[in-house]
């Protein structure tokens, strides 16, 4: 009883995520359940009338019953499981989630993906709703990566935003997955569906009833960039990648005090630079409004200034804002912001070609096939 309850004393910080055989070993998931849980029904029959004693053993049987549940293996799982961002988890969750599920530490719903797999019968299914995110993140390349090599996945739903009907969900963007916990067979075909241009719940929700189905070949996904599960057809050519690189901008650590727009003087004083920073719509030229105090924030260099990319100064490229559709302008050689990205060509007669192809819609959707958070990263934008 002992070791029930030091099994259960973090279980306010971790749930079902406690495992009763990694954490204890093997020695309690051995003894017979068949056998403790008479001699706890008999202990829970004496003194009746002692109050805390009773408190005390209806804990133990409930703790019992709980590790009978946890030590079980299971056909069938459907669930929606917890979301909560890294940044978010206390420092106890922190420490657990990199110890036992390292590479799904960033997000408490993968780490119960993990888990739930673990939960299942070698033959098992798990079904469950997540955020969208790890299927295109970086942050989870060894976690994709292992999961196609040694899952058999069934069906992906990109619900993107607006996937639940209660408000208090606003903002998450969400997937739908079925997996199984065997490796898959040679060439299997898993199904997908891309939900995310509905914009209301009732019309994902006719779209997931009625709508012809993606078959992907799963052991395909590894060849894409970073190993992203993509539900669309993409193409095996040339990555841009190999022509350009994308860079990040500057981050002032206080933009009040180090920014301004250029109307606010007459010509910038001495130890200012201009700043590029996002357009609304694709246009030639555009976010030019910004300048910085560049030397203000270099001597001495200030708590959370970051100077990037001073490679694409005085260089030409395209300067892409990151969010939504990603409208892009030409960049003009000058510092810019973290909401921009510039793409700069290794070979400056390439850029008429990389305008044309990223001023183009078959930029946006070729990005959003890979990457479907709502700002992009720097890597997706050359497609490293």
């Amino acid at each position: 009883m002992e070791s029930l309850y030091d099994l259960f004393k973090d279980a306010p910080s971790l749930g079902s995520l406690i495992d009763p055989g990694h954490v204890i070993g093997g020695n309690l998931i051995k003894a017979s359940f068949d056998e403790l849980t008479p001699f706890l029904e008999k202990v829970m029959s004496l003194e009746k009338d002692n109050y805390e004693l009773n408190e005390l053993k209806v804990a133990a049987c409930g703790i019992a019953d709980a590790v009978q549940i946890l030590n079980g293996r299971y056909h069938l799982i459907i669930t929606n499981v917890p979301y909560l961002a890294r940044g978010k988890q206390s420092s106890f969750l922190k420490e657990y989630c990199t110890e036992h599920y390292k590479e799904a530490k960033n997000d408490l719903a993968t780490v119960f993906l993990d888990r739930l797999l673990h939960f299942n019968l070698p033959s098992g299914t798990t079904a469950l709703v997540l955020p969208q995110n790890w299927l295109f993140l970086t942050t989870y390349k060894k976690l994709r990566t292992r999961m196609l090599k040694t899952r058999r996945w069934d069906i992906v739903a990109q619900l993107g935003e607006g996937g639940f009907e209660n408000s208090q969900a606003a903002g998450a963007f969400t997937a739908l997955l079925i997996i199984s916990a065997f490796a898959m067979p040679e060439k299997h075909i898993f199904t997908g569906l891309d939900a995310t241009t509905c914009r209301t719940v009732q019309e994902k929700t006719c779209l997931l009833r009625d709508a012809k189905l993606n078959t992907i070949l799963q052991g395909e996904q590894l060849r894409n960039p970073d190993a992203r599960v993509v539900i669309a057809q993409i193409g095996h050519g040339d990555l841009l990648e190999q022509f350009a690189y994308c860079y990040k901008g500057i981050t002032t650590g206080d933009d009040p005090h180090f920014r301004r727009v250029f109307w606010e003087f007459g010509q910038p004083n001495k130890g200012w630079r201009f700043l590029q920073s996002t357009v609304n719509k694709c246009t030639y030229y555009g976010g030019c409004e910004g300048i910085i105090w560049l030397d203000a924030m270099l001597n001495p260099l200030q708590a959370g200034v970051y100077v990037r990319a001073r490679q694409t100064w005085g260089e030409r490229g395209i300067a892409v804002a990151q969010m939504r559709r990603l409208p892009v302008a030409f960049s003009l050689g000058e510092p810019f912001d973290t909401n921009t990205a510039i793409i700069l060509p290794y070979n400056s007669a390439h850029l008429p070609a990389i305008w044309c192809f990223c001023s183009s819609s078959l930029y946006v959707e070729a990005v959003r096939k890979i990457d479907q958070k709502l700002n992009v990263t720097n890597a997706t934008l050359s497609f490293r």
